[in-house]
């Protein structure tokens, strides 16, 4: 490996001759661990500061149903540079995405073994009923008949 010339070594591992002149410079001033592959791109998160990210959470906060398209529009109105994609990681990262509040449930078909989805009317159902439900629970329903009693402040 020795015998090669600068040109035959190059061409053996993929590199330039310009390159290997580089790589032996390298290797001459610091050693073998100058050769070690090093870390590319940027150092720090020049998009997503400490600043942006309080703004951003600030944003979600303030309106917990805008999208990460609002929330960015909103900034980048404010003259900060800012995609829609480093909103949603923000987002992510801090678990400030939208929940379902209302899980929906498979019913059965009757005339299928697979469970089908619900229909529109079935989920909304699902989605009222225990709010409705809250809501009634504690009118005093049972004291309907009792005379004396006004319902609608709770005496």
């Amino acid at each position: 490996m020795r015998d090669w010339g600068p040109t035959q070594a190059a061409r053996k591992f993929g590199y330039t001759k310009q390159r290997y002149f580089q790589l032996l410079e390298r290797f001459e001033a610091q050693g073998a661990l100058a050769l070690q592959s090093k870390a590319r791109g940027p150092k720090t998160n020049y998009r997503r500061t400490e600043e942006m990210v309080r703004q951003i959470i600030r944003h979600r906060f303030l309106d917990p149903d805008a999208s990460a398209e609002v929330i960015a529009q909103k900034l980048q109105q404010t003259h900060h540079l800012i995609s829609i994609r480093s909103v949603e990681r923000v987002i992510s990262d801090f678990g400030l995405q939208k929940k379902n509040s209302t899980p929906v449930a498979l019913e059965p078909h009757p005339n299928r073994s697979r469970p089908s989805a619900p229909s529109v009317s079935s989920a909304l159902r699902l989605a009222i009923r225990p709010a409705w439900s809250e809501q009634f629970a504690n009118t005093g329903r049972q004291n309907l008949g009792q005379p004396g009693r006004n319902l609608a402040f709770g005496a």
